[in-house]
């Protein structure tokens, strides 16, 4: 169902060797991009999250399509149903370990790889978890090159 969009590194660890270097990126990609959310802060005790609230309140299908369009893919997986949705959490990478503390806080959740059990967990939380795969660490690209160019 996805399609890869370029080579991305998968692991901070390896690709980036210095702590202080890896949190700077990591930094860079909180802020990238936010899907034009107002009221911006962290969402979990790790900061990797943030929430966020919508400049207008979507329908759930509208915010999918939404979804698609800023990360300039053709489909997402996702799970759990909502009528509207205003608040919504982001995180890069597997979000999925995150979502007991970020689910209460949001309408939506939007995050990559993953799993089954996370799926479930949408519906008991009643909110919409939406997955992007791995194309939700392309938002950090642009940051992390001009980090990279500078060190």
């Amino acid at each position: 169902m996805y399609q890869r969009q370029g080579k991305l590194a998968h692991n901070f660890q390896s690709t980036l060797s210095e702590n202080a270097f890896r949190q700077k990126a990591l930094m860079a990609f909180k802020d990238e991009m936010l899907l034009d959310f107002i009221n911006i802060e962290d969402a979990d005790e790790s900061n990797i999250t943030k929430k966020g609230v919508l400049p207008d309140t979507m329908g759930m299908y509208e915010f999918l399509d939404y979804v698609k369009k800023a990360f300039n893919i053709p489909s997402v997986n996702y799970a759990g149903k909502v009528k509207e949705v205003s608040t919504v959490g982001i995180c890069g990478g597997s979000g999925g370990d995150l979502i007991d503390e970020v689910a209460p806080q949001v309408d939506a959740y939007v995050t990559g790889d993953l799993k089954y059990h996370s799926g479930l967990k949408a519906s008991d939380y009643n909110i919409l978890l939406v997955d992007v795969g791995h194309h939700v660490e392309v938002i950090m690209v642009h940051k992390l090159k001009e980090l990279l160019e500078k060190e």
